[in-house]
């Protein structure tokens, strides 16, 4: 999976334009292991505000998630994320 971790700085640029089959999220990183949290989102901000609580949630359910790094990507799927259920965030159709 490739992702470009995003900020708010990305807002109203081509970063934040989604093509078909893609979303945002909330991502999680180890190391070399990469994981999508919360999404996808239609809108880069969704996924911004989402960032804090998701971060919250995984240190909850996983010991180690203190030592992990968080962020916010584009990335070419619209699976469910990792965390969708325990945030009740559904999954919304494919843009």
């Amino acid at each position: 999976m490739r992702a470009r971790v995003l900020t708010w700085a990305d807002r109203g640029t081509d970063a934040a334009r989604l093509e078909p089959g893609q979303g945002f999220y909330v991502s999680v990183n180890d190391g070399d292991e990469h994981g999508l949290l919360v999404g996808p989102f239609d809108r880069l901000e969704e996924a911004l505000g989402m960032l804090e609580r998701a971060q919250t949630v995984a240190e909850a359910v996983d010991e180690r998630a203190d030592r992990f790094t968080y962020g916010v990507c584009r990335a070419p799927t619209r699976e469910p994320g990792l965390l969708n259920d325990r945030l009740g965030v559904e999954t919304p159709p494919a843009v």
